[in-house]
């Protein structure tokens, strides 16, 4: 089972889709009912395994955003010069 995540982290790197969204899942319940697991379980773990990995981090992403500019706030460009300016 440990090498049916190895391969699918693997496949996660090809670049077709965003974060190998849809080859991930279907590689990973793949090879591990190909390892034995019973295709409901598979599904599950599966399931569980990418919520953790690519959903939960995904949904961080805008208050991490939001905090950061209500902290840092926004950046503008100086006048002639076309370089980024901190307020």
């Amino acid at each position: 089972m440990l090498l049916a995540y190895a391969a699918a982290n693997v496949i996660e790197l090809v670049p077709v889709t965003p974060g190998g969204l849809g080859l991930v899942e279907a590689s990973l319940a793949g090879l591990l009912v190909l390892a034995g697991v019973h295709g409901g379980d598979a599904l599950l773990a599966t399931l569980a395994y990418r919520l953790a990995s690519y959903w939960l981090p995904l949904g961080a992403g805008p208050p991490a955003y939001l905090l950061y500019r209500h902290r840092y706030g926004r950046w503008h460009t100086r006048p002639g010069t076309g370089h980024a300016a901190q307020r």
